[in-house]
């Protein structure tokens, strides 16, 4: 008796072979076997794996036998057994050049072993191939992001399990953090900089086709290094860094900077005149030192350098 199961593999594979004569470009070959040649008439009983890279077992599947062809003859009868899939038997098979089966969830990475048991002329060839449809980007939301924060990709026939969905942001690894087969959620890299930047995906080691979709990185500022470590009130110091493209706003402890010149890479200041009283007076950091701090459009910088205060008098 067929089981229910099985019924609605037949359903979906139905299906699945019309889309895939269809639609050959949108399917990615998984695996695919040798031809099982049939070197006499007498029953042939042969064996073949299965093999499946780790991380594709997780994705849509979908297995097609096929009994010939290539001109080559078919057997006459097949039965086809695994413990890891439905029986085939040979009134199922009987025939039809190929058979196609649904078998999502149903294989393990590495080796499936498939015995296989038939009868036909010289040279009768039966063969399968393993297919998924191949991974799509329908969109990423927002276009327009900032270093840190959370963005989604959305699309079709991801890998629900994260750490199979690899992305990339401006070259910058982005941390998958959620995924399901229709969704990713990743966080864009501190490491990404500002500006339009290129996004890639791949799903089990799947790339998405075709061409990469872009994103605008808004990168929060990082500060590098100064021009010198001690600075007497009054006097002039260079902060440099990336990201600091847009209007900034520059402390020397609570004291605001008069900004004296602005690059993209880097801003000179004026350390503040109220250190004049307070340089030996002991703050946040201990002593004569100074944490600086940098706002770039509001936005601030990820990190803080120090300068120590020098005493004019």
């Amino acid at each position: 008796m067929i089981s229910r199961r099985y019924l609605a593999f037949i359903a979906g594979a139905v299906s699945i072979a019309v889309q895939t004569a269809a639609q050959a470009e949108s399917w990615v070959t998984v695996a695919e076997g040798k031809p099982l040649v049939a070197n006499s008439t007498q029953i042939q009983r042969l064996s073949d794996s299965i093999e499946i890279p780790k991380g594709e077992e997780d994705l849509q599947l979908y297995l097609t036998y096929t009994n010939g062809g290539g001109g080559a003859p078919a057997y006459k009868w097949l039965r086809i057994q695994s413990a890891s899939l439905e029986y085939v038997t040979e009134q199922q098979f009987q025939g039809k050049p190929e058979f196609n089966m649904n078998v999502t969830g149903d294989m393990t990475w590495g080796g499936n072993q498939l015995l296989v048991t038939g009868a036909g002329p010289v040279g009768a060839k039966f063969n399968w191939i393993l297919r998924t449809p191949q991974p799509t980007i329908t969109s990423v939301s927002p276009l327009t992001i900032n270093t840190g924060n959370n963005l989604t990709i959305t699309g079709t026939n991801f890998c629900p399990h994260p750490r199979h969905n690899v992305v990339t942001i401006g070259g910058q690894s982005a941390r998958v953090q959620s995924a399901n087969a229709n969704q990713i959620v990743v966080e864009v890299p501190e490491e990404a900089k500002s500006g339009a930047t290129q996004l890639t995906l791949s799903v089990a080691g799947i790339p998405v086709p075709a061409e990469m979709l872009g994103v605008t990185v808004s990168a929060q500022p990082y500060l590098r290094n100064v021009s010198q470590a001690f600075v007497a009130p009054g006097n002039s110091f260079t902060i440099y860094g990336e990201g600091l493209a847009g209007t900034p706003q520059v402390f020397v402890g609570q004291f605001p900077a008069q900004i004296v010149e602005h690059t993209p890479t880097s801003i000179t200041v004026v350390a503040p005149g109220d250190l004049s009283n307070l340089w030996n007076v002991p703050n946040l950091l201990g002593g004569p030192y100074w944490p600086i701090k940098v706002l770039i459009n509001g936005v601030k910088a990820r990190n803080t350098l120090s300068i120590e205060s020098h005493d004019v008098g």
